[in-house]
């Protein structure tokens, strides 16, 4: 099995996305994933300038454009209708790597456990209803910075992401997107660097989203570094939310 990566470069807010891009291009040279794999670059609500496309010209890749709205997970919709490929993880523009073999680690426990749902980081956070009247806490979800999953079921998803707040129930919310998954009957996994867990026991490793250094994890992004460039009392707060759902 061959994976494909998708990642995303937003082009409607350079000052803000390009040093993403950038960083994101730098990381994956740097820490090779480890593993054969196709790579997708999405450029998202704006014309591609050539200094733009000189950010990925050392990676292999196969150029998109996506002009809609829904923000990552409209892009990530409109790719699972695009690539043909069994698996593809997917990736918003603020995630970049740390760790060599990345992606050799997840497809290790992705061929050994077959189809499912594959998290690279998972949270019990709240902050966005279930319902329009319903808060559950805890509430557990994968976080949608990057994840793993077969794109030709993602095509099956019932609702079209179109606004910043449908991203988040299809994250977290009414619409979750874990959930509906496990409503089909498959599974969701959640990887690391040590081991492999199912939900029950997601918050339970060290080192994970909002714990100790975060170093279990196989990829960062924004909130990641939102808490290792936390003072004490904020990570105190990130974790607990984390953990918790709520402070």
């Amino acid at each position: 099995m061959i994976p494909a990566l998708v990642y995303l470069f937003p082009l409607d807010d350079l000052a803000t996305f390009q040093p993403c891009a950038e960083r994101w291009a730098e990381t994956k040279r740097k820490f090779h994933p480890g593993y054969e794999h196709t790579q997708h670059i999405v450029y998202c609500n704006g014309m591609v300038q050539e200094w733009q496309r000189a950010i990925f010209k050392h990676i292999p890749h196969t150029e998109h454009t996506f002009m809609g709205p829904g923000w990552d997970i409209g892009t990530y919709q409109h790719m699972a209708k695009v690539i043909d490929d069994e698996f593809a993880v997917f990736m918003n523009a603020r995630v970049h790597f740390n760790r060599a073999g990345w992606l050799a680690r997840l497809m290790e426990e992705r061929l050994r456990l077959g189809d499912g749902l594959y998290a690279m980081s998972t949270s019990n956070e709240c902050s966005y209803p279930v319902s329009h009247t319903i808060k559950i806490k805890p509430n557990p979800h994968v976080r949608t910075a990057c994840f793993g999953y077969n794109p030709r079921r993602l095509r099956r998803y019932p609702y079209v992401i179109d606004s910043r707040i449908k991203g988040f129930y299809f994250e977290s919310g009414m619409w979750n997107f874990m959930n509906w998954n496990e409503d089909m009957g498959y599974p969701v996994h959640f990887v690391t660097w040590d081991g492999v867990y199912a939900k029950p026991d997601w918050r339970k490793p060290q080192n994970i989203f909002r714990r100790g250094d975060q170093s279990n994890l196989l990829v960062c992004d924004r909130h990641t570094e939102m808490f290792a460039n936390g003072d004490a009392q904020l990570r105190r707060n990130l974790a607990k939310v984390a953990d918790e759902g709520e402070l």
